[in-house]
């Protein structure tokens, strides 16, 4: 770096004739942000219903494999009666079907 003396330039960005100023919107915002309000509330239903649908699913399928291993037994039918005390207490829960019950 060097003491001797320079000039500072001086430079102008952006000069020129100025732009017309951006016309006023004509729509009116509160119809589009009650559109969206609206769109937004049907989305958050179907997602619900979905999910709603999905998890009674499951449970319907996790119901089935629960009492199919209850009542299977092999060769034999399995009878309600066979069953021990925690094993009937699922099939209590789960609503299984059983000869005998």
């Amino acid at each position: 770096m060097s003491d001797d003396y320079r000039e500072i330039e001086v430079v102008q960005v952006g000069s020129g004739p100025p732009k017309p100023g951006r016309p006023p919107r004509s729509g009116n915002r509160t119809d589009v942000l009650l559109t969206l309000l609206v769109v937004g509330v049907f989305v958050g239903a179907a997602c619900s219903a979905f999910t709603a649908w999905t998890v009674y699913a499951q449970a319907e399928a996790q119901r089935q494999v629960s009492c199919a291993y209850l009542t299977s037994g092999g060769v034999e039918e399995r009878t309600y009666e066979k069953l021990s005390d925690v094993e009937k207490s699922v099939a209590d829960a789960m609503d299984c079907d059983f000869e005998g019950r």
